[in-house]
């Protein structure tokens, strides 16, 4: 059976391949000029149109003197509160006390002791006089404090009633009575040397007259047996002084060491006086830091939160704040992530978003960073502070209320391109990736060898471990 024939399939339509063999010349026209027109006006725009980057941070504004907290350093109630809110207060005043065993006035008084010098002259108290004559409540500064007193009686009773004064007092009779024996003893001396100088002068004479035969023998010889009589008198005399001076010398040392001795023992009990002082002053001055709230500078007190007597407070929070009388211009301290760190730097221009100012009301306030922190803090944030050129003046013209401190957030613009360098950005790192990749490649491909391998010895082949035996 016959096939029908098959029709040739028509692709263009008559009218269709008219129109688009002829096409209109005014929209070719039209539509070139009106594409090159939207090319160039957006390669303008990319370049004139300026794609800032910004580092979120977190901003405090305060002053170059900020406000002051003082915290809560353990766990109590109010016992004493002196001040009340918005109060002028000066450097060292006591604000407030916190509930503890002593009494702060017997506190303040043995400390006024301390201050003035006075238990550091321990020669001059007596414990007749204050601060022994009264009894302080102290509470856990009472074991400290009656150190101090046991440590005082010790060297009162050791200077006033002291054995080794008695004993230095009978040595020194002693040494007084060998000093009389001793005059006494040279008085004997010097008439028994007289008494050998007669003694002598008549044997002399005696024997003149026996040559002469005037006298008789026997009578010369009972005067050389009293001359010797006399001479060892005399020698005995001088003796019993010799052994007076030495004994007086011996009392004299024995005098010396005792009183130095007597010293080194008041010396002794005086310094561990003065080390118990000492440590009553430090234990103050911990007890104070522990439980006394003090101003550390002029200025008006501010209280974060309505405070009243024996209400309790836990260690670390804040109490009160001291806000300078001078506290200076205005600054902003800056916490930023580490993600900024190396494109934060001075001279760049900030935003400040305060909370409680909504910017759509307020505005913005303006700054500029001076410094940057080196290291970051404890939280893991680096740390910068910006200046206020136009104060508390928004860029809406409104002023800010100061109240010693305001909260909010930031924006550091850290940099600021044009739209056309953030596009070509991206290009240049993957040009530049492969560049160095295929450098790296071409590095690898063309490197020689570590080491060169010398060229082998005769009769070796390169390679070879062992020598080739010879032909005998």
């Amino acid at each position: 059976m016959d096939t029908p024939q098959e029709r040739p399939i028509e692709l263009r339509a008559p009218d269709v391949e008219e129109v688009l063999s002829r096409p209109p010349s005014w929209l070719v026209r039209c539509g070139s000029g009106l594409m090159g027109l939207i090319i160039i006006g957006l390669l303008t725009g990319t370049y004139l149109i300026r794609f800032p980057e910004y580092v979120e941070a977190t901003a405090v504004v305060t002053t170059t003197q900020p406000p002051l907290w003082l915290l809560a350093r353990t766990g109590s109630r109010i016992q004493v509160l002196k001040y009340e809110h918005l109060s002028p207060v000066s450097k060292g005043q006591v604000i407030a006390v916190l509930e503890n065993a002593a009494r702060a006035d017997d506190v303040a008084s043995l400390k006024a002791f301390v201050t003035d010098s006075t238990l550091y002259e321990p020669d001059d108290l007596s414990p007749d006089q204050a601060p022994f004559n009264k009894s302080w409540q102290l509470g856990n500064l009472q074991a400290v404090w009656s150190t101090v007193v046991n440590r005082f009686m010790d060297y009162y009773v050791s200077q006033r009633m002291d054995n080794h004064s008695d004993r230095w007092q009978a040595i020194k009779r002693e040494v007084d009575l060998l000093e009389v024996n001793q005059i006494g003893l040279k008085r004997q001396i010097d008439q028994q040397a007289r008494q050998c100088t007669l003694d002598k002068e008549r044997l002399a004479r005696d024997k003149t007259l026996l040559k002469k035969g005037l006298v008789a023998e026997e009578t010369v010889q009972l005067l050389e047996q009293t001359l010797l009589n006399s001479l060892q008198t005399h020698e005995s005399y001088q003796q019993n002084l010799n052994s007076l001076m030495a004994d007086h010398l011996l009392l004299q040392q024995q005098l010396r060491e005792e009183a130095a001795q007597r010293q080194q023992t008041l010396a002794s009990k005086r310094q561990t006086y003065l080390m118990a002082v000492n440590e009553w002053r430090a234990a103050i001055e911990s007890w104070e830091f522990t439980y006394l709230i003090v101003s550390p500078t002029d200025g008006i007190l501010t209280y974060p939160c309505a405070r009243s007597l024996h209400q309790p407070v836990s260690v670390g929070e804040r109490l009160f704040a001291v806000v300078p009388i001078q506290s200076g211009p205005p600054i902003v301290q800056l916490s930023y992530p580490r993600i900024g760190r190396g494109k934060v730097v001075p001279g760049q221009s900030v935003r400040v978003f305060l909370d409680g100012y909504p910017y759509l009301e307020y505005g913005t306030l303006g700054a500029q960073v001076t410094q940057t922190a080196l290291m970051p803090d404890d939280k893991q944030l680096y740390t910068a502070t910006a200046i206020m050129p136009d104060g508390l003046r928004t860029n809406y013209d409104e002023n800010i209320h100061f109240k010693g401190e305001l909260t909010g957030s930031a924006r550091i613009e850290v940099n600021s391109q044009r739209l056309i360098q953030r596009m070509i950005a991206p290009l240049k790192y993957l040009s530049a990736a492969q560049s160095q990749q295929s450098s790296t490649s071409s590095i690898m491909v063309e490197e020689p060898p570590l080491y060169n391998s010398p060229a082998p010895p005769n009769g070796l082949e390169s390679g070879t471990t062992a020598c080739k035996k010879t032909d005998g």
